[in-house]
């Protein structure tokens, strides 16, 4: 989606371009109808320079619209860009979470199993103090979680605004 969004900002662009170059050339044309309208011989009346006067006008406004247009559907495209980059770190974070707490499980399991069988020692000591570094750096990392949910959620916010300001904004103008 995004590509085929940038795609077409990009293509209007490049259309806006052309017809910025063509209403230069027009405005070049009514300068000169301007001094053959003042001719005796012409056959070019003031109400004709007016009208094509305000053609060139409205043709401005509408390019300008369509600009408007363009620069919303980068900001679209910007924001969903950024969006799915902070999607793409969650999912590698939240991926490593369930590595961790499967690990956790597994060394929670082996105590277990150690204690049940009455051992002690080295082994047990050194799974437990395991156990709780493990339980601490979940801990840790279900804080960074929460936090990167919080930001992927924010990122999604802004991808709907920039959406609903482009909505709002097509309101207001015709092509």
């Amino acid at each position: 989606m995004r590509d085929a969004l940038d795609t077409l900002a990009k293509r209007v662009s490049q259309s806006i371009t052309a017809k910025r170059e063509m209403i230069v050339k027009m405005r070049d044309i009514e300068a000169l109808i301007k001094v053959i309208v003042t001719d005796p011989n012409a056959r070019i009346t003031q109400d004709q320079v007016q009208e094509y006067g305000q053609l060139i006008a409205d043709y401005v406004d509408r390019l300008d619209n369509n600009q408007s247009l363009v620069d919303g559907l980068k900001d679209i495209v910007m924001a969903y860009r950024s969006f799915l980059t902070k999607k793409e770190g969650y999912y590698e974070a939240y991926s490593n979470f369930v590595d961790l707490e499967s690990g956790f499980h597994d060394d929670v399991y082996k105590y277990r199993k150690m204690t049940n069988r009455m051992e002690t020692g080295e082994k047990v000591n050194t799974l437990e103090m395991k156990i709780r570094e493990k339980d601490n750096e979940i801990e840790r990392v279900v804080r960074d979680r929460i936090r990167q949910l919080a930001s992927l959620v924010d990122e999604g916010k802004e991808v709907d605004q920039a959406w609903l300001k482009l909505k709002n904004y097509l309101r207001e103008f015709t092509f």
